[in-house]
């Protein structure tokens, strides 16, 4: 709040709307990765030749789901996943 030089009342809606946007269960997304290259081939033109696909690799994150790991801290902070 202090650096954003932000009043509280205006860092809570900012914060709620975070939380309302963002994905709980952090699945890598093919889209943000291309985005991601997309930006950085602008400085490095060779990026634009990887290939996306092969980088995401989900296999933790569905296993700790699996586990009901994700539940299981949201439930101990008080929120839903």
């Amino acid at each position: 709040m202090r650096r954003l030089k932000a009043d509280q009342t205006s860092a809570e809606e900012g914060y709620d709307d975070l939380l309302r946007a963002i994905e709980r269960k952090p699945f890598p997304s093919l889209e943000g990765l291309r985005n991601a290259q997309r930006l950085m081939k602008i400085r490095t033109p060779k990026i634009g030749e990887v290939k996306i696909e092969p980088l995401i690799d989900a296999a933790i994150m569905r296993k700790l789901e699996d586990s009901g790991f994700i539940e299981r801290v949201y439930a101990a902070q008080g929120l839903k996943p």
